[in-house]
């Protein structure tokens, strides 16, 4: 079952069913916050370069443009909260400091916000209509300010990852405007192709192509809603031709480059930084 809520700047969700053949969610990136509220059952996250264990009550906020999965324990209920909002919903006072907690509060178990989202959760499942969307609103925002305002004593539960899998991480973070191969990748280091491909997949539940093109995609993302011109983002990212980067953007976003890019110049003026006009659909 899913039951869902979407407001002008949020949305959640309730989710309580996985089929046995979708233990690996998701392996992606995307342009908004997102915050998982586990309500049942265990599964493991990982965020970039980073992994955590994911149990009952366990809260994690996944930051704008992070490449994140996550894998479900196999024949276990799962039942999870699922937020998704933009950097809007956050005021400008408060968003130095909330960004800040989120390089420690992974995987943490804190009352005060088990308590505003088991609200969120009751208001889905009994109050889900449009008049409630203010209140869910509500509830989101009293989260906000909880997470900000969380001790850095929280304990969170970080998982080990194999160094290979965070040297080959680092070397495509180092090379995200460059053409990328595996050969390029295992010379770097120090090891076989075959070697590093098993041992990345292992840990990260994708391939290092496939890891790599979302991360390339999701840099892509970031310059196109700044007002970059597509065939530049194709041409900055390393990418041979701009079909190819065209089709791969579009199965990968579910929108085209130019449609980012546009979406990002109305952003930008709705937030004062450009002129909204009128003509060419901007």
């Amino acid at each position: 079952m899913i039951v869902e809520m979407t407001g002008q700047h949020f949305s959640m969700a309730y989710q309580d069913h996985w089929s046995e053949s979708s233990r690996i969610l998701y392996n992606h990136c995307h342009e908004d916050y997102e915050v998982l509220f586990i309500i049942q059952g265990k599964s493991t996250l990982v965020l970039d370069n980073k992994k955590y264990l994911l149990t009952e009550n366990s809260i994690c906020v996944i930051p704008p443009y992070r490449y994140h999965s996550i894998e479900l324990s196999p024949s276990m209920a799962y039942k999870r909260l699922i937020i998704q909002f933009d950097q809007s919903e956050i005021s400008k006072s408060l968003l130095l400091r909330f960004n800040e907690q989120l390089t420690h509060i992974q995987g943490m178990v804190y009352e005060p916000v088990i308590q505003v989202f088991q609200k969120c959760c009751s208001l889905l499942l009994h109050r889900n209509t449009a008049e409630y969307q203010r209140l869910a609103h509500a509830y989101l925002i009293e989260a906000i300010y909880h997470i900000a305002d969380c001790s850095d004593k929280v304990p969170s539960h970080e998982l080990s990852m194999n160094p290979l899998t965070l040297s080959v991480i680092s070397y495509i973070d180092a090379h995200l405007y460059e053409h990328i191969s595996i050969a390029d990748i295992a010379q770097a280091v120090y090891s076989s192709s075959s070697n590093i491909c098993h041992v990345f997949k292992d840990d990260m539940n994708t391939s290092i192509l496939q890891y790599a093109m979302q991360k390339k995609i999701a840099e892509a993302k970031k310059l196109l809603s700044s007002g970059m011109q597509p065939i530049a983002v194709a041409e900055a990212l390393g990418f041979g031709e701009y079909s190819g980067f065209y089709r791969t953007y579009k199965k990968i976003t579910g929108q085209t480059p130019l449609d980012t890019q546009k979406q990002g110049k109305i952003q930008q003026a709705q937030a004062g930084v450009l002129p909204l006009k009128k003509d060419a659909g901007i």
